[in-house]
């Protein structure tokens, strides 16, 4: 029982270090030492919005049209109703993260 014991311990004393282990590992294989690289690419898209307003009034007489960007307005009389439409075009965001 003594014998095994102190065999055990000269075994444990005389392992390799992690140092050995790892070089042992990066010599057989070496694309661990490989570094990547890492690409995300993500994609958020937003809606469309859209809002009507009737509105009764005597005062405008011609239709207007408005665009800005992806924001769209009209403003057009029809006999005694005012109708206003806002529209927002939709649109897509692309974005890359690289780690």
């Amino acid at each position: 029982m003594k014998k095994s014991a102190i065999l055990l311990f000269v075994a444990c004393l005389s392992a390799c270090s992690p140092q050995t282990r790892l070089t042992r590992l990066i010599s057989k294989h070496p694309e661990l030492m490989t570094i990547d690289t890492l690409m995300v690419r993500d994609t958020l898209a937003i809606p469309a919005i859209e809002a009507d307003t009737v509105l009764c009034t005597d005062s405008i007489h011609d239709t207007v049209f408005l665009t800005k960007g992806r924001l769209e307005v009209s403003v057009m009389k029809y006999h005694n109703t005012l109708y206003i439409r806002g529209k927002c075009k939709s649109d897509t965001l692309v974005y890359k993260f690289i780690r």
